[in-house]
């Protein structure tokens, strides 16, 4: 998708949907502003719903802030990686073997990426989209990384110069919990 930014400049926004990132393991999904920092200043949020194919199934599994979340895990900078961390320790919640689960991630209520996984009987998920694996760690343990850059564009207002009406466009919206 690509937006305008300051200056006229075109930007890229990407919103990866399951996106495998080998060198790092695990899914991670990439918000990018083209090739900028990584923002390490921003509050993102990460949750989890079990996907019926159209939308999420309520209420959500799981929500992870980087100040609250589940078994007192929360999105955490990695600064060393430059990326967000959170840990879904899986067996802390009553999944369904067989079915899908969606993580997104968000960040000032717009999605800035998301990821199927499937959970397996062997302990294992499985990337929704490309069918590969994803190893969960200790079997338990699904590490979601994910990175936001400097300038992505999360909202853009609307007003007109001649009076009349004003909106704003906004990036797809979170399930409702």
């Amino acid at each position: 998708m690509r937006v305008r930014g300051p200056a006229g400049r075109v930007r890229r926004a990407i919103a990866a949907t399951a996106i495998g990132c080998a060198a790092l393991g695990t899914w991670c999904g990439v918000a990018s502003a083209g090739t900028l920092a990584f923002d390490p200043a921003v509050s993102p949020r990460v949750d989890i719903c079990q996907w019926n194919g159209s939308g999420c199934e309520q209420p959500v599994v799981a929500t992870f802030t980087t100040t609250t979340g589940p078994g007192s895990e929360t999105v955490r900078v990695d600064a060393a990686s430059s990326l967000y961390i959170v840990n879904w320790h899986t067996d802390q919640f009553a999944l369904t073997v067989g079915a899908t689960y969606r993580i997104v991630a968000s960040l000032f209520g717009a999605i800035v990426g998301s990821a199927d996984v499937q959970i397996l009987t062997n302990g294992s998920a499985k990337n929704v989209t490309t069918g590969d694996d994803i190893a969960l760690v200790d079997g338990k343990t699904l590490p979601i990384k994910f990175r936001i850059e400097q300038g992505i564009v999360v909202n853009v207002a609307v007003t007109p110069r001649c009076g009349g009406a004003s909106g704003s466009l906004r990036s797809p919206r979170l399930p409702s919990r």
